[in-house]
């Protein structure tokens, strides 16, 4: 267990998913169309995923894009912008 770690966000934030967002840095979306970004020095701030209040449920990679995935058959499609 000595290789877990917390990164406590505020209180009441529900995520549902992480993944790589389209800078290549850690993504993590959830309810109320909350995204977060992890920055190099280990914070996590508001990404600028616009989605409303759309409840975000999944993060994926696929041919040059990260799509993320909501309720209410929401998709969001983003390129690729690290290179990868």
């Amino acid at each position: 267990m000595g290789n877990l770690a917390l990164e406590p966000l505020d209180a009441g934030i529900t995520l549902n998913a992480v993944g790589l967002g389209p800078r290549g840095r850690p993504l993590a979306v959830g309810d109320q169309g909350v995204s977060v970004e992890r920055q190099d020095d280990g914070r996590w701030t508001p990404s600028d995923l616009d989605v409303a209040h759309t409840s975000l449920r999944g993060i994926e990679r696929i041919d040059g894009y990260v799509y993320v995935v909501g309720t209410g058959g929401t998709i969001l499609r983003h390129i690729v912008v690290d290179g990868s």
